[in-house]
């Protein structure tokens, strides 16, 4: 991370040129996190920010999960006012939202939308169906696949928008895609979500030192507290909608642990792939603890959390082989895998009981 705010950087423009013959792009960092594509656009703008630490350090601690849900069974809990847990938007970005509805009633082109927004500085989101993006799985293959994708820069000349998003080997990098498709891909699409799916997002980082948070030891205890004893948390309306219920902390890995155990008595569904995604998160949910530990150092200097930062580290290196074991898993089949990854969470659930215990000691000691 930088130590000040990123001004919009544009590709070198040679004297009397015209700007539009040239790439124009916004400044995007490695993310934390990238399991999934709200989290890494997120941080992709949030990174390039000294004053975003405070925000993310804060943040990002509790997990939940779905009670019934195969599909997406460990989640960063980080729900919007509405009580929408995919949302890219973070509480210091200033935010324009257009809905798709009123872009066609008012007959905009979505590509005069775009280079408008970058050459003000916004990034822009918004949900296409990525049959029609090239060099992605669902487009390499022409399925139709209700996805988000995020524009951070465009060369008008050659009629081109650029994007980071995960290719047809799932693999996150920048790609390219003319407007013409673009725009195709954005009109012919059907939403999971129409509330929230619907709408275009221009956002960038607010300047104004109001909006940006002082970093305290007594919120992030809070939370790690509430994750350790994996308490329900009410704090958004998503904790109230009918007919759903979670888990907190760390017993939403019982879920994950459920799955195994579905796969295992039954190897003839393919329900195992569910756990890839799951696990990366898990992995990056402590690596970005590691980061989180070091930041609160920088801050406290009183505070000794070599251990507590190796002890995550570890944990992070575990996650990580987990999800490598369940790729050899769908190789060979072997269920002696699956029993060997159930016994290993369990383990890691008890373990980082204790781990969570020790390192809120250390921080209550100098809160």
């Amino acid at each position: 991370m930088h130590a000040k705010p990123i001004e919009p950087k544009f590709s070198e423009i040679m004297d009397g040129e015209n700007m539009q013959d040239h790439d124009i792009k916004l400044p995007l960092s490695k993310p934390l996190v990238r399991g999934y594509l709200h989290h890494a656009y997120q941080f992709s703008v949030l990174g390039n920010y000294e004053i975003a630490k405070p925000w993310i350090f804060t943040n990002f601690i509790q997990l939940f999960s779905e009670n019934g849900n195969l599909t997406h069974p460990i989640q960063f809990y980080l729900p919007d006012h509405n009580g929408y847990n995919w949302s890219v938007i973070a509480h210091c970005f200033d935010l324009q939202i257009i809905n798709r509805s009123f872009i066609l009633q008012k007959g905009l082109r979505l590509s005069d939308i775009i280079q408008s927004a970058i050459q003000n500085g916004e990034y822009v989101l918004f949900y296409v169906n990525e049959k029609y993006i090239p060099d992605t799985y669902a487009g390499a293959r022409k399925l139709d696949f209700n996805h988000m994708i995020m524009i951070h820069g465009f060369n008008a000349n050659r009629n081109l928008a650029y994007f980071w998003g995960y290719d047809k080997t799932w693999n996150y990098r920048e790609s390219s895609v003319d407007f013409d498709t673009l725009e195709r891909a954005y009109l012919d699409n059907e939403y999971e979500n129409v509330r929230y799916e619907q709408r275009l997002y221009l956002f960038k980082m607010n300047e104004m030192p109001k909006y940006h948070l002082s970093f305290q030891l007594q919120p992030i205890i809070q939370q790690l507290s509430d994750f350790r004893d994996s308490r329900r948390v009410v704090k958004n309306v998503i904790d109230y909608y009918k007919g759903v219920s979670y888990k907190y902390g760390l017993s939403a890995y019982d879920n994950l642990i459920a799955i195994m155990q579905s796969v295992l008595d039954d190897p003839e569904q393919n329900v195992w792939r569910n756990l890839l995604i799951p696990l990366h998160i898990l992995m990056e949910h402590k690596t970005l603890m590691v980061e989180r530990l070091k930041y609160i150092e920088s801050q406290f200097p009183q505070l000794d959390l070599a251990n507590q930062i190796n002890n995550y580290t570890v944990l992070a290196n575990a996650f990580e082989k987990l999800r490598n074991q369940i790729l050899k898993y769908g190789v060979s089949r072997n269920t002696g895998i699956l029993q060997s990854a159930i016994d290993k969470m369990k383990e890691i659930q008890k373990d980082e009981y204790q781990m969570l215990t020790d390192l809120i000691n250390a921080l209550s000691a100098a809160a």
